[in-house]
């Protein structure tokens, strides 16, 4: 759900929040993602008489929301460098004489 989650802020933020949406709609919609997720275990939980803690389950889902996030962030940074150097040698390689 966190991934789903993760997936939908990232749209909404860049459609409607445009640059800083790209940041903080991916962590808000991965938290929302797993907040939902917890909501639905309680609900199986209680169906079944079983305890749970609500407290270590939001910080669970906030653990969640801020994995996906800098998951997002070092996936970004790694593909831009990756890019970077790609450009980086093709250019070279176009320029090079001899």
């Amino acid at each position: 759900m966190a991934v789903v989650g993760s997936v939908v802020g990232l749209v909404v933020g860049m459609i409607f929040f445009a640059p800083i949406g790209l940041l903080v709609g991916p962590f808000l919609g991965a938290l929302a993602g797993e907040l939902l997720n917890n909501r639905i275990q309680a609900k199986r939980n209680a169906a079944n008489n079983a305890d749970i803690d609500t407290f270590s389950a939001n910080v669970r889902a906030l653990k969640v929301a801020l994995g996906a996030f800098a998951a997002f962030i070092l996936g970004t940074g790694a593909k831009l460098i990756v890019g970077s150097l790609m450009i980086f040698y093709a250019v070279r390689a176009m320029f090079q004489i001899g």
